[in-house]
């Protein structure tokens, strides 16, 4: 009776150790399928082991084609990329919530992050002295990241802030450049992408030196009228070098 009594123990034992594991690695489970849905967990501590559980989380709980519209259509519109490629690149992004004036790229730090922006618009900018000063603006589609950080491996220089909310989509940089570089039609976007955003800068500095102020946003309104539509007067103004006040008279002007 009493060896009995001991196997039934430890029988009764190892069944609750084996139930509370399985209640663990469920809990474990939702946690993570919750904080990469909704929460964007940061991989700073264990990262590696959580790259690993995504990579074979099934398809069911990844972003599905038909949540990002406007990412899909922008990525298009540079470049015909393919399904199987789109899908491919969905299945590493993970959604992101930043409220209005939220930072989505700090300056100085290394975040290891590239974003699609799927809803809102954002403004990239330089802190030089406790001013800002205005590089660019991105709306719905664009994908925003680090120049710095991308190419060179060093902190950025600049900030990405959302100018109203943002719905966004991470991808891990390492992850997208290695796609960038096995995946010929998202090689061609990406060289698309920065070939447009050179036309836009080197239009943006001929502009600056060479029209008045007046001119000089008439044809900000041309190339950007969502911007001018839902963009701070004073945000405009630092992207054209020009003061706000100046920026409010030509706008009463028109």
């Amino acid at each position: 009776n009493t060896d009995l009594h001991r196997k039934v123990k430890s029988l009764r034992i190892a069944n609750t150790f084996i139930l509370f594991n399985v209640f663990i690695m469920n809990a474990l489970a939702i946690h993570l399928y919750l904080t990469i849905r909704h929460i964007n967990l940061s991989f700073n501590y264990f990262g590696n082991f959580y790259r690993i559980i995504v990579t074979y989380i099934p398809s069911v709980l990844m972003t599905d084609l038909s949540e990002i519209p406007n990412i899909i259509a922008f990525i298009r519109n540079a470049w015909p990329v393919s399904d199987s490629t789109l899908r491919r690149l969905v299945e590493l992004i993970v959604r992101k919530d930043f409220p209005r004036r939220g930072i989505i790229v700090g300056a100085n730090t290394q975040c290891g992050r590239a974003y699609f922006i799927e809803d809102g618009m954002t403004r990239s900018y330089w802190l030089v002295d406790g001013e800002e000063f205005t590089t660019s603006f991105s709306t719905e589609g664009s994908i925003v990241f680090s120049m710095d950080e991308v190419y060179y491996g060093l902190p950025s220089e600049e900030y990405v802030e959302a100018v109203d909310p943002v719905k966004a989509y991470s991808i891990d940089i390492p992850r997208l450049m290695e796609m960038i570089g096995t995946d010929l039609g998202l090689c061609n976007w990406w060289r698309k992408i920065h070939q447009d955003e050179y036309r836009r800068i080197h239009r943006s500095h001929k502009e600056r030196l060479t029209l008045p102020a007046r001119e000089r946003y008439i044809e900000f309104s041309k190339q950007f009228p969502e911007v001018c539509r839902r963009a701070r007067l004073g945000d405009i103004a630092s992207y054209l070098g020009i003061t706000q006040a100046t920026l409010s008279r030509i706008r009463a002007q028109r």
